[in-house]
């Protein structure tokens, strides 16, 4: 299973005890799978156009 449907459901809904550890684990890793989302997505606007004001009216649009 992808780790943003993972680590939510394991964040949220815990089968057991629960420690620090645990949640700074699935924490981590929640925030890490977020980022792999959103680096891309981010980038992708700065590719799309070479004209700065396009890239500008991209990013805004978003």
């Amino acid at each position: 299973m992808p780790l943003m449907v993972v680590a939510p459901h394991q964040l949220f809904s815990p089968s057991g005890a629960v420690s620090n550890g645990y949640l700074l684990g699935w924490s981590m890793l929640l925030w890490f799978g977020w980022t792999m989302i959103n680096i891309p997505y981010y980038a992708w606007g700065a590719e799309l156009s070479v004209d700065f004001h396009e890239r500008t009216r991209i990013t805004g649009w978003r």
